[in-house]
């Protein structure tokens, strides 16, 4: 029998509005903020000072104005970068610190000390880059691990499933497949992509994604930008979960045109020899697993219009689980192979259909899909376009009990 899994994860517009510097949007679940305060060489707060921010991937420029206080706030801003952060005011010195990294959640503060222009001066350059972990942060609202586009490439991982790394997080914890985050099972987490919840509403699979029970993959791995595991957050917005909330971001295009490709086999070939186990009693059968896919974004328009596409496929191939009969069945079922050829020489001999036994092959494949349009309406707004296909399906065998009957087809 085939169960078939045909999951179409979303559609989503993202608009991100007119920028307010207000304490609530200090933070968003699928962008970052940047944000700081400008003062003078004195320490007296400078206001009216005009702070450009500009993603030099992308080229999405955001400005705003620094307040009485000296304090700014640029929020919904796509995570990752470089970013580039430039200071200026009437009778002030320009300045600008570039090279800045954005991870998703994080309020990054950028604060500036300037100085009053007596002559007119080139702008100088400050490059470096902040450390993510700070000791304090102001963004965080509870246990956080971060996830980031490197560790995603550079961790192994068998499945292909962006939650593998969940296990980084020091809140994780459990065992076959499943994730606990603080303790708590695993059917009370929640999963989001780009702000969509993603994840088991009937609670079957262990992997708390959609279609878990046949190895489905809620998107391709080189379709995520980076996640969060937040174990419960004290923030009115994250809601929905009683144990913890995998956020996560996905891919956009730059001004660069840039992919990737891979493939990945294994069969029989790479089963080392000499196992722990007899394989003459117990042998190790035949299987074959192919995975590949690609990964392409860049420019439509440079600085207007990006695009991003990932598409990964998993042909999976395996023999059934379970005690074959007429396969060294008599160390297995104390069945020999000559008592079920005679077994099903007397079904036949009555007219009776005794079906097969043996060995047979099971199959599971799996299919991923994504695609992201970003537009850049102007300095304040932005469009994206995103759309998500999962497909899998798995062979479900016929169960076995315990004792020494076998079902037979007829």
């Amino acid at each position: 029998m085939k169960r078939g899994i045909g999951a179409l994860l979303g559609f989503a517009l993202l608009f991100t509005g007119l920028a307010v510097a207000t304490p609530a949007a200090a933070q968003t679940a699928t962008t970052g903020v940047i944000s700081g305060r400008v003062v003078d060489a004195s320490g007296t707060p400078r206001g009216a000072v005009e702070i450009t921010v500009r993603n030099e991937a992308t080229g999405v420029v955001r400005s705003t104005l620094t307040n009485s206080d000296g304090r700014y706030l640029v929020p919904g801003l796509q995570v990752g970068g470089p970013y580039t952060v430039t200071a200026e005011g009437l009778g002030l010195e320009a300045l600008s610190r570039s090279g800045l990294q954005l991870a998703l959640g994080q309020n990054l503060v950028v604060d500036f000390e300037m100085t009053d222009q007596a002559i007119e001066l080139e702008g100088f350059t400050i490059e470096g880059e902040r450390s993510r972990d700070q000791i304090i942060n102001p963004g965080r609202t509870g246990a956080e691990q971060l996830v980031t586009e490197r560790q995603i490439e550079n961790m192994p991982t068998i499945s292909r499933n962006f939650t593998d790394f969940i296990r980084l997080s020091p809140v994780v914890g459990g065992g076959g497949g499943a994730t606990s985050i603080g303790q708590q099972n695993n059917r009370f987490n929640n999963i989001q992509i780009d702000g969509a919840i993603t994840q088991d509403v009937f609670g079957l699979g262990s992997t708390g994604q959609p279609g878990g029970q046949a190895g489905a993959r809620s998107i391709a791995l080189d379709a995520v930008e980076q996640y969060q595991i937040l174990a419960a957050p004290f923030d009115v917005r994250q809601s929905g979960f009683t144990g913890g909330l995998v956020n996560a971001v996905t891919k956009a295009g730059t001004n660069e045109f840039q992919g990737s490709a891979y493939l990945y086999y294994r069969d029989l070939n790479f089963v080392r020899e000499n196992l722990v186990v007899d394989q003459d009693t117990f042998p190790f059968d035949e299987f074959d697993n192919q995975i590949f896919g690609f990964s392409v974004g860049g420019p439509i328009i440079r600085d207007k219009l990006h695009f991003f596409t990932a598409v990964e496929i998993e042909q999976d191939q395996r023999p059934a689980g379970g005690v074959v009969i007429g396969q060294n069945t008599d160390a297995q079922t104390r069945v020999s192979q000559a008592d079920a050829d005679r077994f099903r020489q007397a079904l036949s001999d009555l007219g009776v259909n005794p079906g097969s036994y043996g060995a047979f092959t099971v199959e599971n494949p799996n299919r991923n899909v994504f695609a992201r349009v970003d537009y850049n309406i102007n300095n304040n707004h932005r469009l994206m376009l995103r759309h998500n296909w999962v497909r899998a399906e798995d062979d479900v065998v016929v169960n076995r009990g315990g004792g020494s009957s076998y079902s037979l087809d007829s």
